[in-house]
């Protein structure tokens, strides 16, 4: 997720909307024998010509002359403005940038010239950021994306990557004072990133201002989950429940809402949250997937299987709503008292027929089933049931599919060793659906078995233009 959150352009702008009329002229710069041989050697330190110890060197000879420039006249802007320049290619972005500030200070109109030598050193350090990004070396990443948001503050992008880092930080460590400092830095950028966005967004075109506005919207829920793990579950669900009489539209907002309350066993304000989203008549079935997922891990049953059942009514191809449908009917009916009447019996063994339809490898339907079936008095199909269980080689387990926002998905699961040798070759293909159950395309992997009832993971990509919303698979041998 994180390596892929700075998805934008150089090309995009880095100046700032203020006009030259509209700022004061400050200090006259003043050239003289130090300042001009100081930009002969930035500009030999940037031509590319010379070696990496040359051009350190040539760095540190013009930072010597703007020294010289600014001790003879300290309120020549041009002198600060050069040593900013020579620090940026020594990589002493603290200097750098304070030098900078002096320049504008002495000089405000050189703002206009200063915004563009800071938003290409910022880009510079994205770029360098992005390896470790992609090896997930976060720690890293974030040291070198803190010195492009020292040198250069009016883009949010990479301080929307360091919330999310120092949130991700907080969620993993078990240290509390190492949770509690990534939760506030984590805070820390997120909101600056949505102070940057609210005052520029007039003023960057209409491309980057569609992406800022897409990543502002969820700013919000990563700082609520930044106070979740850091266990500051009163001021996620504060932070939430605005958002949500703010939002109501946004049902992801109410769905995370209801999971800290879960989380902080209020499970009567999580009901509320739920029963309300269930009253909506324009759910997904990703949504009651995610309603029916909370319900269930909040253990009420009969909630949660009125929400997996509407989805899997939605999308009759939607394999893990089904699944979750039936394990819901089936805990809802043996958590009950007595003993289950023949309409339970018979509304989860329609489920579990609707399961195993679409997952005929997967042993936990297929037992789901037989059970139900044996209790409903049906002898014969018990055996049938139990026949097809002892003669599968291999099983499917753990499935969940990940749609995309904007079409296709990703499918991960298991496949389980039962009877085949090791190393054995899986063939697996996959059909995706609309949730109309029309057929959007194929895909298929191959799993090699481990070891006798061993599991070995898979994960398939499927692209699509088209919103995913249920699949079924083929399995050899």
């Amino acid at each position: 997720m994180l390596a892929g959150a700075l998805a934008f352009t150089a090309a995009a702008s880095t100046a700032s909307p203020v006009h030259a009329q509209a700022l004061e002229q400050g200090q006259r710069p003043r050239e003289n024998r130090q300042t001009r041989s100081a930009e002969k050697q930035l500009e030999m330190a940037g031509s590319g010509v010379v070696g990496p110890e040359a051009t350190d060197s040539l760095y540190g000879e013009a930072l010597a002359n703007a020294n010289k420039a600014i001790e003879s006249r300290d309120n020549n802007p041009l002198g600060y403005l050069i040593a900013g320049r020579a620090l940026l290619g020594l990589g002493r972005f603290v200097e750098a940038s304070a030098a900078f500030d002096k320049a504008e200070e002495l000089r405000p109109v050189y703002m206009l010239v200063i915004d563009p030598i800071r938003g290409e050193a910022w880009f510079d350090q994205y770029e360098l950021a992005q390896p470790l990004l992609a090896s997930l070396d976060y720690a890293q990443a974030a040291e070198v994306l803190e010195t492009a948001n020292l040198i250069y503050k009016k883009r949010p992008e990479i301080m929307i990557v360091l919330g999310q880092i120092y949130a991700s930080e907080a969620g993993t460590t078990t240290d509390p004072a190492v949770r509690m400092e990534a939760t506030d830095k984590a805070i820390q950028r997120l909101r600056e990133a949505d102070q940057v966005i609210t005052a520029r967004i007039a003023d960057v075109d209409s491309a980057t201002a569609v992406g800022w506005l897409e990543q502002q919207a969820e700013i919000p829920v990563t700082i609520a989950q930044a106070l979740i793990s850091a266990e500051r579950l009163d001021e996620a669900a504060a932070a939430l429940k605005s958002l949500v009489d703010s939002n109501p539209d946004r049902i992801a907002y109410a769905t995370n809402l209801a999971g800290i309350y879960s989380q902080g066993e209020k499970p009567d304000s999580a009901k509320l949250v739920y029963g309300r989203l269930l009253n909506r008549d324009d759910l997904a079935p990703k949504d009651l997937y995610l309603i029916g997922s909370g319900l269930y891990q909040a253990n009420e049953y009969e909630m949660a299987t009125g929400a997996f059942k509407r989805g899997a009514d939605m999308s009759p191809k939607d394999r893990d709503a089904v699944e979750m449908w039936t394990r819901s009917a089936q805990l809802g009916m043996t958590t009950g008292d007595g003993d289950p009447t023949p309409e339970q019996l018979q509304a989860v063994i329609s489920a579990a027929e609707q399961w195993v339809s679409l997952d005929p490898n997967g042993r936990i339907g297929v037992l789901i089933l037989a059970q139900n079936v044996n209790k409903a008095g049906d002898e014969a199909r018990t055996v049938e049931l139990v026949q097809q269980i002892e003669e599968l080689n291999v099983g499917m387990i753990d499935m969940l599919l990940e749609r995309r926002p904007g079409g296709g998905a990703t499918l991960i699961g298991d496949i389980e060793n039962l009877k085949v040798d090791p190393g054995t070759l899986v063939t697996i293909e996959f059909t995706f659906y609309d949730r109309a159950g029309n057929a959007l395309g194929t895909q298929t992997v191959q799993v090699s078995t481990g070891l006798k009832d061993a599991r070995t993971p898979f994960q398939v990509a499927f692209s699509s233009d088209q919103q995913v919303d249920g699949y079924t698979y083929t399995l050899s041998p």
